[in-house]
């Protein structure tokens, strides 16, 4: 994996979940503390479990390979209003999501946030709960449910990643803020740049960052996160 000096701009990895082998997970605790065993052994859906589990792994993985310290020195803690970031190194920001079979992570030398979400059908009534007249406006357009789904997933991984990014999650009024228009989705608001991408025709992923560059998206396997810790700590 690459060094921090290769870091230029905001990157992305995402990891498909299908080459996930239960062999792993005996392994993949041994490389997380026990409070993160302890919160992440708390999710009752095993599905859910392993998407934790892969997504600390993967943060912990990727900040060993930039930072070139072992994987021991790299604590994952959070703020306060909950956002984690590095104690060793509160100037690498990152932030990840999954959904589905993907956990997508990003690292940025500024805030950053992502959201990756499975297409599904939507009902109604949460449009109208969850998006401004604008974004309502853009999406009910499409017509089509398929194109309305995807339409209204553009706007919430925008809408989500932003939140995210400033480190507040979505505890605040998500539609104070109105991420589309008729015309389409915002590509830039209030200084926030959006990349997206369709991934395997059935998800859409978002990242917010402030940098002007376009995030680059790698593909990692399980095996490759694996891997990239070392032997199992004894």
């Amino acid at each position: 994996m690459d060094s921090l000096m290769a870091l230029s701009g905001p990157r992305a990895w995402l990891v498909d979940l299908t080459s996930w082998q239960p062999a792993f997970e005996s392994r993949a605790w041994a490389f997380v503390t026990p409070a993160e065993r302890v919160r992440i052994g708390a999710c009752l859906d095993s599905s859910e479990r392993v998407r934790r589990l892969v997504g600390q792994l993967m943060v912990r993985s990727l900040a060993t390979a930039m930072l070139g310290i072992s994987w021991q020195n790299v604590s994952i803690v959070r703020d306060g209003l909950g956002k984690p970031y590095i104690r060793e190194a509160p100037w690498l920001y990152f932030n990840l999501s999954h959904s589905g079979s993907y956990v997508l992570v990003a690292f940025a030398r500024s805030p950053i946030g992502v959201d990756i979400e499975r297409r599904r059908p939507i009902a109604e009534g949460f449009l109208h709960y969850a998006l401004t007249a604008d974004e309502y406006g853009y999406v009910i357009q499409a017509g089509d449910p398929n194109h309305r789904e995807e339409r209204f997933l553009r706007v919430w991984t925008r809408k989500e990643s932003y939140f995210k990014a400033i480190g507040t999650g979505l505890t605040n009024n998500w539609r104070q803020i109105s991420f589309a228009s008729g015309h389409g989705p915002y590509q830039v608001c209030r200084g926030w740049r959006f990349t997206d991408w369709t991934i395997a025709s059935e998800y859409v992923a978002a990242v917010c960052c402030g940098d002007p560059k376009t995030p680059a998206l790698q593909h990692i396997t399980a095996l490759g996160i694996m891997r990239s810790l070392g032997p199992r700590p004894e």
